[in-house]
């Protein structure tokens, strides 16, 4: 279900986009030059890099070019305009571009988000970008491109070899796949200052540190997608939203503390995160997205607080490791496949289920016992082939284990119990004479 709903987003978005170009082709004309694919206005002559181009090494983009005897000026770079370009080593943007075509979605506060992505992204072999001095909207500070007042980071070539990277002030604002698939960075410093951060990190795979600004409220889709050496990151106390996919493919992630205050933590956001022990979700959690942890494979304890009202599809599918999982009572739905390829010493389920599918249970050890509320024994047995008992059975088997539990204490024979460690001599344990020679 929830694939599905990304891959309507993603129809939408591609929709979208395609929209965009034959809205701005009714009076553009296609063409190739030198190389480069253009749109042509011919009544303003002025023309626009088309996207998806491909260059190999060293590319200066021409202020003008010239076709069927007319000359045109180039002022403009579609947003797609080197998109995967692997090749492109190095580009010089003249002064003459004055605008990129960006695809804006939403108002950015519900709905889809507003993207204003990097022209470059995807250019591995990048290293350097250059802009003449003149040009009125971009700027490059050590080959970085920047708006001219410096405030937005569009783009860090992914070729560029440092490992290490500090965000100069002014900027507070870092774009859509800014950092996107550079392989040699392995710490970012971000200014305090910054308060808008898009997906910028995705496939940085030796990324290992970031300092998230403390006004960040919002962290985007993907935002550390495919950052394989990403060990603990902290999240600011104002985080509310965490998008979905956020650190898929984290394989190094081993612990994350989450704020109280987020309230949505969207699909797959840690999916295959094979390294995460544990989590404490947040008691302003309100739902368990779908493929939440599937395929956390070494995740052993997650707390889950009152207040969650639904688990969906697949949320812990394949966390092999999880050994007991307790669902507190505000849980009134749990989806498909939420505990394939587990096999629990108690799945407890508090909550009154609405209309439980029968496939709730698909791909669960059927070893696994599972505890409920009384009236909802017989309802789960109908579709789960293992043992489904009261919880009652549960609490007062966790009570007989501690009454049967033996006492680590120790006493002396004038049965005055010791706090330190005993020296040689006789003692009373568990009732018993222990002599420690």
């Amino acid at each position: 279900m929830f694939m599905k709903r990304n891959i309507v987003k993603f129809k939408r978005l591609i929709a979208y986009i395609v929209c965009m170009f034959v809205l701005m082709s009714v009076n553009a004309q296609e063409v190739t030059v030198n190389g480069l694919k253009y749109y042509l206005f011919p009544e303003t002559h002025e023309a626009v890099l088309n996207h998806m181009n491909e260059w190999q090494g060293e590319l200066t983009i021409p202020s003008e070019i010239s076709y069927n005897a007319n000359t045109y000026i180039v002022n403009g770079i579609s947003i797609m305009a080197f998109t995967n370009c692997k090749e492109l080593t190095k580009v010089r943007i003249p002064k003459t571009i004055d605008h990129v075509l960006h695809y804006l979605i939403g108002d950015g506060n519900g709905g889809f988000p507003t993207y204003y992505m990097n022209p470059f992204d995807g250019c591995s072999a990048l290293e350097i970008i250059e802009v003449e001095e003149d040009n009125p909207i971009f700027k490059t500070v050590d080959g970085v491109l920047f708006n001219k007042d410096g405030t937005r980071l569009y783009c860090y070539p992914a070729g560029n070899k440092a490992e290490t990277y500090v965000v100069p002030e002014p900027a507070v604002w870092i774009g859509e796949g800014a950092f996107g698939y550079n392989e040699n960075l392995v710490a970012i410093e971000l200014p305090t200052i910054v308060e808008k951060l898009y997906s910028g990190f995705s496939g940085c795979t030796r990324l290992e540190s970031v300092n998230l600004p403390d006004n960040l409220a919002v962290m985007n889709n993907g935002m550390f997608y495919n950052c394989h050496s990403l060990r603990s990151i902290d999240i600011p106390s104002g985080v509310t939203n965490m998008g979905g996919n956020i650190f898929q493919n984290c394989y190094s992630l081993e612990s994350i503390l989450l704020p109280e205050n987020i309230s949505t933590i969207d699909d797959y956001a840690f999916y295959n995160c094979t390294s995460l022990k544990e989590i404490v979700l947040p008691s302003s959690l309100r739902v368990i997205s779908g493929s939440l942890f599937a395929n956390c494979c070494n995740l052993r304890a997650v707390t889950i607080q009152n207040g969650v009202t639904a688990v969906y599809d697949e949320a812990f599918k394949d966390c092999s490791s999880l050994k007991d999982l307790d669902l507190p009572a505000s849980i009134t739905y749990i989806g498909d496949d939420v505990f394939s390829g587990c096999k629990f010493d108690h799945l407890i389920i508090r909550g009154r289920l609405n209309y439980p599918s029968k496939y709730i249970f698909n791909g669960l050890d059927t070893s696994t016992p599972i505890y409920t509320i009384a009236s909802q024994v017989e309802e789960l047995k109908k579709i789960y082939e293992g043992e489904v008992l009261p919880l009652e059975a549960y609490i007062d088997g966790i009570e007989q284990i501690k009454r049967h539990q033996p006492s680590t204490h120790v006493f002396d024979l004038q049965g005055r119990r010791l706090n330190d460690k005993p020296n040689k001599g006789v003692y009373i344990q568990n009732g018993k004479k222990l002599v420690i020679k």
